[in-house]
């Protein structure tokens, strides 16, 4: 909070601010006792669950092999049914492995909590579109943590844009970093 502070009593876009070197630091320190109390994961983490879904790639690979070799081999996989049952098992399992390859950046306590959290405070929620006026600023950041910047976008649409919030989409994307070279 301090770093923020420090960095907003110069008037400056929201870029500006978290490309200041107190910011990254205070930010970087946050999201390491983040990770160190487990409510975030860290690439390594998610790389090893998502390698966790290769198994399911196999099963996949094997069952299409054998449609393949029974075809080209000129046997017989079965009759029509057992060969749709089996495309389609194979097609199943591939689309659940690529589907469990998306491993989110949190724990799952911090997603439970995140959970949990969202009951409690379901009448912040944008989409009930509740009332903002006579709220507290509390309140409102309540919102935003809870359901990202579009109670900002209820309360002061200009300012939220003026800050950096994009009313197109509902929640930050990382940006992309160039591969290396």
């Amino acid at each position: 909070m301090r770093a923020l502070h420090t960095a907003l009593r110069r008037p400056q876009t929201w870029a500006a601010v978290l490309a200041d070197p107190a910011v990254g630091r205070a930010l970087r320190r946050t999201v390491g006792r983040l990770v160190r109390d487990g409510w975030l994961l860290t690439r390594a983490q998610r790389r090893r669950i998502a390698l966790g879904t290769v198994p399911l790639f196999a099963v996949a690979a094997v069952g299409l092999t054998r449609l393949v070799d029974s075809a080209v081999e000129g046997r017989s996989a079965g009759g029509p049914a057992s060969v749709a049952g089996l495309l389609l098992c194979c097609l199943a399992t591939a689309l659940g492995g690529w589907w469990l390859t998306e491993v989110p950046e949190t724990g799952a306590a911090a997603r439970a909590l995140l959970r949990r959290l969202r009951r409690e405070h379901a009448d912040l929620d944008p989409e009930r579109r509740p009332v903002w006026q006579g709220r507290d600023t509390d309140t409102l950041l309540t919102g935003m943590a809870l359901f990202g910047p579009r109670p900002l976008l209820a309360v002061d649409p200009a300012f939220a844009v003026q800050v950096g919030v994009d009313p197109e989409r509902d929640r930050p994307r990382p940006d992309r970093k160039p591969a290396r070279r």
